[in-house]
């Protein structure tokens, strides 16, 4: 039995690199939310560089783009603001 995938065509992109210093931590907890895909969007989230992040977002309209962004964003930066509140305590 062989299962078809329905493809969806994602009409909007966006692309963000950051650097930070934080940039493997970082990358490892938004990689963990990487597969939860909604049916309207999808993220791939990759290292590009020792201290560099690189974030896709592809969606199907600019509405779900939006929504995707909004969460991804958010990730992002929860993510930097306990990189940086571990330090902090150290």
């Amino acid at each position: 039995m062989i299962d078809v995938i329905e493809e969806i065509q994602y009409g909007c992109e966006s692309h963000f690199c950051f650097e930070t210093p934080y940039a493997p931590l970082i990358y490892a907890s938004l990689l963990s939310a990487e597969d939860v895909t909604g049916g309207k969007s999808h993220a791939v989230c990759q290292m590009c560089g020792p201290n560099r992040v690189e974030l896709r977002v592809y969606a199907v309209d600019v509405r779900a783009l939006r929504a995707a962004l909004n969460s991804w964003l958010r990730l992002f930066s929860v993510a930097a603001e306990m990189c940086e509140l571990s330090e902090d305590q150290r």
